[in-house]
């Protein structure tokens, strides 16, 4: 283990130990538009799963809210359908917050890998993606740090369509 990767991996450790004690403790972070709108905006989407109602539409904002089409809860996908479904709404919300984090982290790994960089030299990349100024400062806006995790896995998908020469990547 090198000094480098050593001091990265204690770096991610503590940068991800907050997020980690919400989930064990059953915390919600309550500031600004976690708990104005993220929130209340998925405890609705909760119970249309858990009751079968529509996913598309609730009378409960607004009049009447396209919540689908407003994007924010990300009603479509797999992790928060199950999750949202299973999950106490505390456990879900902070799962829903850590795993976008988690996955940036992981997916610049592999693209910087990928690309050719060393170990270490992924490991210091992947926090500095993960907990950068953008994805720290927008943490009460988390549909932004969850599109942005992306990024880095669509970027290691077109490097492997583009570079790679194996049939069967």
């Amino acid at each position: 283990l090198t000094l480098v990767r050593a001091g990265a991996l204690a770096a991610i450790a503590a940068l991800f130990a907050p997020l980690a004690w919400l989930l064990a403790t059953r915390r919600l972070l309550t500031q600004f538009d976690l708990s104005q709108f993220h929130l209340p905006v998925r405890h609705l989407y909760q119970e249309a799963l858990r009751s079968g109602d529509s996913l598309l539409w609730t009378s409960s904002l607004f009049g009447g809210f396209y919540l689908h089409g407003d994007g924010q809860a990300g009603g479509a996908h797999p992790l928060h359908l199950l999750s949202y479904r299973v999950l106490p709404l505390d456990i879900a919300f902070n799962l829903e917050l850590t795993a976008s984090y988690v996955a940036g982290a992981a997916g610049m790994f592999l693209l910087q890998r990928r690309l050719g960089l060393s170990i270490d030299a992924a490991i210091v990349g992947a926090l500095l993606f993960a907990f950068s100024g953008f994805n720290l400062l927008h943490l009460n806006h988390m549909n932004a740090v969850a599109v942005f995790a992306h990024a880095p896995w669509m970027l290691a998908a077109v490097d492997v369509v583009v570079r790679d020469e194996r049939r069967r990547s």
